[in-house]
């Protein structure tokens, strides 16, 4: 299960190092989420703070970079 305390405070993180909406970084999550390899929101989003990390499209596995990362945030 998720914790939910946690899951808000890496959002909140997310929001206080990159200034993004909320509601775009979740939507971001459903959009590019890592449940099919059984991986939790909390470490998703710790996922993100990193260089370089995998984003799960589908069954499509695509390397790519925090800036692209940050560039589909964005786009939302």
């Amino acid at each position: 299960s998720v914790d939910v305390n946690a899951f808000d405070e890496q959002v909140n993180t997310l929001i206080e190092n990159y200034g993004y909406n909320r509601s775009a970084i979740i939507e971001f999550s459903h959009r590019y989420s890592w449940s099919s390899v059984s991986l939790t929101f909390t470490r998703w989003y710790q996922k993100l703070i990193p260089e370089t990390y995998r984003v799960i499209q589908g069954v499509k596995v695509v390397n790519a970079t925090k800036a692209d990362a940050l560039a589909l945030i964005e786009s939302k």
